[in-house]
């Protein structure tokens, strides 16, 4: 649980480890375990949404790398419509993995950066968050941007 490649950026460590101090024992921290100002140097770069299946998936979180990628603020957008499953499934299935077994999830990919019409590379880790019914309720998660060259963006 909780694998993470050495090469992944030093701030998806850094996001794991404090995931996992919070949960402890426990198989992933509940939600109102995590507090926002832990992590404060990552907000820009920090997102997380609701909802127990990815179609009702909402988000109640999105730090301002985000607008700058989509041209717009996410705060209250469904998952679904940001990335609806005809353009980019892999990355649903990423959402409901994450959901349904419980565990986080690494990806390293590329994808459309919408205002500027170009290409970027992420790094992206999803972080299961619980209810009091230790069902997972919330996906916390923290994207780091590069251009194509490898730059990091968004710093």
């Amino acid at each position: 649980m909780g694998f993470l490649p050495d090469w992944a950026d030093h701030r998806l460590h850094s996001i794991l480890d404090y995931w996992n101090g919070v949960r402890g024992t426990r198989r992933y921290p509940r939600r109102r375990d995590i507090d926002p100002l832990d992590f404060h140097q990552h907000w820009p770069l920090i997102f997380m949404v609701e909802g127990k299946r990815v179609e009702d998936m909402t988000l109640r979180l999105a730090g301002t790398a985000y607008r700058e990628i989509y041209g717009f603020e996410l705060t209250g957008q469904k998952l679904v419509d940001l990335i609806p499953r005809t353009q980019n499934h892999a990355v649903l299935d990423d959402f409901e993995e994450c959901l349904n077994e419980g565990h986080p999830v690494f990806a390293a990919n590329e994808m459309n950066w919408r205002p500027r019409r170009s290409r970027l590379k992420y790094h992206r880790l999803l972080l299961p968050l619980g209810d009091d019914r230790d069902e997972v309720s919330h996906v916390l998660g923290l994207a780091v941007f590069f251009d194509m060259s490898g730059r990091t963006l968004f710093v």
